[in-house]
């Protein structure tokens, strides 16, 4: 063998062994990707079910505060998805993703019941507004008379 033949065959076989080693670190990198968008899915859960939770406890709920904190998570969880976009793997989430589908579906269920409730509060109070005004009551307060 010449040294002409040695030097081309080991130039081979080194770029058959940096394309192993880019092969490992290229599935080491995916495997980072998809743990780091399955903290992301269970962060995000975590959020939503902490909201459903203060939201079944009743009493004053800082929804300005959810909803800054959900917006900011669901902007991980999409830069999470649009990095993991062509990594294999990423379908197998699937249990993970149920369970963010499962905790989101209570927390809208809650959320509507909410909203129905201050809707019928709001309605109560236009409607006792409108009656008030219709017996004269505020009328002659306007005219001058004063409650006597």
């Amino acid at each position: 063998m010449t040294n002409q033949q040695a030097n081309s065959e080991q130039a081979v076989l080194g770029a058959a062994g940096s394309t192993a080693a880019e092969t490992s670190s290229l599935a080491q990198a995916s495997q980072f990707e998809l743990q780091l968008l399955k903290q992301a899915i269970g962060r995000t859960e975590a959020i939503v079910r902490e909201e459903t939770a203060a939201l079944r406890k009743g009493g004053g709920v800082d929804l300005h505060e959810f909803s800054s904190r959900k917006s900011h998570q669901l902007l991980a969880l999409k830069r999470a998805f649009d990095a993991t976009a062509n990594v294999p793997g990423r379908e197998n989430m699937s249990a993970e993703m149920d369970s963010l589908r499962d905790a989101l579906a209570e927390n809208t269920a809650l959320l509507r019941t909410r909203l129905a409730a201050v809707q019928e509060v709001a309605d109560i109070i236009s409607s006792v507004m409108r009656q008030a005004e219709s017996d004269g009551t505020y009328s002659r307060m306007v005219q001058g008379g004063g409650a006597k």
